[in-house]
């Protein structure tokens, strides 16, 4: 869905992503639609959003605008041993069970359904502020890079 939604915001349009927990074999978003309708009716009307990234949990208690969690995950290693009797470790990965109130994974730990506002660039603008005098680099076919 992703490619869509940013496709729609490339092209001026409001391009809004909904996401749900899967609870069970086969997905049933039925009951969520009146919810969806109540996040449409919030952010529809805000003509400056153009990319929304929204969050419905199973049973929502509520709506709230949100930022997006950026949390790391924690990890572990996990030894084991292959059919052959060779030692192996793998790394799993641990969800954090606190989050950062005011984030998307935070809304949806606690029942809320998350609206997060984004933006298509991703540029670090401070970080490229620092790096944009350094030098150009072309490439010659005849010689190697040269930097100038």
């Amino acid at each position: 869905m992703w490619p869509a939604v940013l496709q729609a915001a490339l092209l001026g349009l409001c391009g809004i992503a909904f996401s749900s927990l899967v609870v069970g074999d086969e997905p049933d978003m039925s009951g969520l639609e009146p919810y969806v309708a109540r996040v449409l009716e919030l952010v529809l009307p805000q003509t400056q959003l153009r990319l929304v990234n929204v969050n419905l949990p199973p049973q929502p208690r509520g709506i709230s605008w949100t930022r997006q969690a950026v949390e790391k995950y924690d990890g572990k290693v996990v030894p084991g041993e292959d059919p052959l009797g060779r030692r192996h470790f793998w790394f799993t990965v641990v969800p954090l069970e606190r989050h950062q109130p005011g984030t998307d994974l935070w809304a949806m730990a606690q029942d809320y359904i998350s609206i997060t506002p984004l933006r298509l660039d991703l540029t670090d603008h401070e970080h490229l502020a620092r790096v944009a005098g350094g030098p150009t680099i072309e490439f010659d076919t005849e010689r190697e890079p040269a930097i100038r």
